[in-house]
């Protein structure tokens, strides 16, 4: 993996990260309260579910990231 996989391009916004975290967040708190309530049919819809929800959480790392590099 590179040294930073995140990329700031003159033009974002600097509030753009944080604004697409929060909506990833929110996102991972339903998809989790899915999960939760047994909304799985089986065993592999539960395992594809509960990736999906890891991979929210890797790009909400990214984000951060991204908000980090741009308070620097």
């Amino acid at each position: 993996m590179p040294a930073s996989s995140v990329h700031i391009f003159p033009g974002d916004h600097p509030a753009l990260a944080t604004r697409v975290r929060s909506k990833l967040e929110a996102r991972i708190t339903e998809l989790s309260g899915h999960v939760g309530a047994g909304l799985a049919q089986d065993w592999g819809d539960y395992k594809s579910r509960t990736g999906y929800i890891a991979g929210l959480m890797e790009a909400v790392l990214i984000c951060e990231q991204a908000e980090k590099e741009l308070n620097e």
